[in-house]
């Protein structure tokens, strides 16, 4: 992240005769933004959600309630990924805030999508031992990360204001369900499911039934075409927060009063869209609606805007949580990429893979340590530590790997 330097202007002296005393005027001095820097409440906020993304990883058999919702509603599982997306919104809002690189972006996208469907070959081949590339799936987190990415950096050669942003996200997260309640009108009762959706017509059609989620025989792929569209909601909402929060104002109470205040003005039309919209469509994960994206958006804007006051801004980030308090967070924000997925392409090799005996890699691990099916805490304490340490030993190298 590069630092901008803003210069104070003063006003010039008068020009005087010679033969007169010498007067200067002085305008006020101008009160620039402070200079933008890394977000040390965003690499907290990253960092206390990779610590929940790599503990759940972690717990594979898990109780129903905690998995995937089957269909509508949502459970904890579902929260993590929309997390991740909603604060990549307000990280790329200080990326782009400036200026948008395209080439950087754009070899920044391939990347991401072609190792996304090197996950999936490795995906395939953990669980049925080869690599099939005519059933392959070409969807997954990465590509529709990369998506999000693609479309968030292009919004950003036409908007640079918060409002802007919140007019954006509305206006999107409005149309997209104005256009799944019209799909739901043609199934029966009115209200989609796995086998009457709008994924389920458009990702084969596109791509092909055998290179969706489960070959097309779910009915929907839950990384699709549709779902990237909830994602651009829930990054849209993030890079609102971060256009508010990336304008350093110098510490004082008015700037405080602003910043809170235009906040708050987000927060309360997101918290009305997302009335609106939840009254229309389904609150789901499989499709990423836009009451889902919302639902999960609006908690993560407020918690930014805290921390932000907590370690960024304001008089509180004078008497607030000590730097070194914070570095492990820090540590693992400032890796968040790494580490988010390679949590999950650890856990699922060592899950898949079987051992000689009965059972995965994983499930020796968990038995080492005293953990159980019922009791996931201390595997789950360890891949913690363990990814924690990997992203402390980086960071104190300045290591931050991303495409």
């Amino acid at each position: 992240m590069v630092c901008h330097d803003d210069s104070v202007t003063l006003g010039a002296p008068s020009s005087t005769n010679e033969l007169q005393p010498a007067v200067m005027h002085l305008e006020p001095p101008i009160t620039p933004p402070a200079p933008v820097g890394r977000a040390r409440g965003l690499d907290v906020a990253r960092g206390i959600m990779l610590v929940g993304s790599v503990a759940v990883n972690t717990w594979w058999d898990g109780p129903a309630w905690f998995e995937h919702a089957p269909w509508a509603g949502i459970h904890p599982v579902d929260v993590v990924f929309p997390i991740f997306v909603t604060l990549t919104g307000c990280g790329l809002a200080y990326a782009y805030g400036k200026r948008v690189l395209l080439a950087p972006t754009l070899r920044r996208i391939v990347i991401l999508i072609a190792v996304g469907i090197l996950y999936n070959a490795h995906v395939q081949w953990a669980v049925d031992g080869r690599v099939d590339w005519g059933t392959l799936r070409l969807f997954g987190v990465l590509q529709t990360y990369a998506v999000v990415v693609c479309i968030v950096a292009l919004l950003h050669l036409i908007m640079k204001q918060w409002w802007q942003w919140l007019i954006w996200t509305v206006a999107l997260a409005i149309a997209v369900t104005v256009a799944l309640h019209a799909f739901a009108q043609r199934c029966p009762g009115g209200v989609m499911t796995p086998t009457c959706n709008p994924s389920g017509l458009i990702d084969p059609a596109l791509f092909g039934a055998s290179h969706i989620y489960d070959g097309g025989t779910s009915g929907f792929e839950p990384e699709g075409v549709v779902t990237m569209i909830g994602a651009v909601v829930s990054a849209s909402a993030g890079a609102t927060m971060g256009h508010i929060l990336r304008v350093r104002r110098r510490p004082g109470w008015a700037s405080i009063v602003h910043l809170v205040g235009s906040a708050l003005a987000v927060v309360s039309v997101l918290v009305l869209t997302t009335w609106w919209v939840a009254s229309q469509t389904l609150t789901m994960k499989r499709l990423w609606t836009p009451p889902f994206a919302l639902t999960i958006g609006v908690p993560v804007v407020v918690a930014l805007l805290v921390l932000h006051l907590l370690l960024d801004s304001g008089p509180w980030s004078r008497w607030g949580v000590s730097r070194a308090m914070t570095w492990p967070l820090v540590a693992l924000g400032r890796n968040s990429l790494l580490v988010y997925f390679g949590s999950h392409v650890l856990s699922l090799t060592l899950l898949a893979r079987p051992t000689l005996g009965a059972g995965s890699y994983l499930d020796t691990i968990r038995m080492g340590v005293g953990g159980s099916a019922t009791e996931p805490l201390p595997l789950a304490a360890l891949a913690v530590a363990v990814w924690a340490a990997i992203a402390g030993v980086l960071h104190s190298q300045k290591i931050y790997l991303r495409p």
